[in-house]
């Protein structure tokens, strides 16, 4: 279990709620956790809802890097949460998401 991530499934649908105030930023632990759901998903899950409590789906990521190192590893795992999104299986939005973007990978 991740703090600030409930994740449910019922009937095939997952539901997965983002609730770390008001805000909703993201934790480097809450995108690795979704990026390892997307990626492999379980086999009888056939919708993914991402949704959030509060007012906001999510104002972007908590920064908690202390040194470039850390820094380095929380982009890699908002870019790899990003490059699992459009490639999953599954995937609905429960909130409006304004100003997401795509990055791309490199190798």
């Amino acid at each position: 279990m991740v703090t600030g991530l409930e994740i449910e499934q019922r009937d095939g649908v997952v539901h997965a709620v983002i609730d770390i105030g008001q805000e909703n930023a993201l934790t480097g632990e809450i995108c690795a956790a979704l990026t390892t759901y997307l990626n492999d998903p379980p086999a009888d899950a056939h919708v993914l809802v991402l949704g959030a409590r509060g007012p906001a789906f999510c104002l972007g990521r908590q920064r908690q890097a202390q040194t470039p190192a850390d820094l380095r590893t929380e982009v890699r795992r908002l870019v790899d949460l990003n490059a699992a999104l459009p490639t999953s299986r599954l995937l609905a939005a429960e909130k409006l998401i304004i100003g997401s973007m795509r990055l791309s990978r490199r190798s």
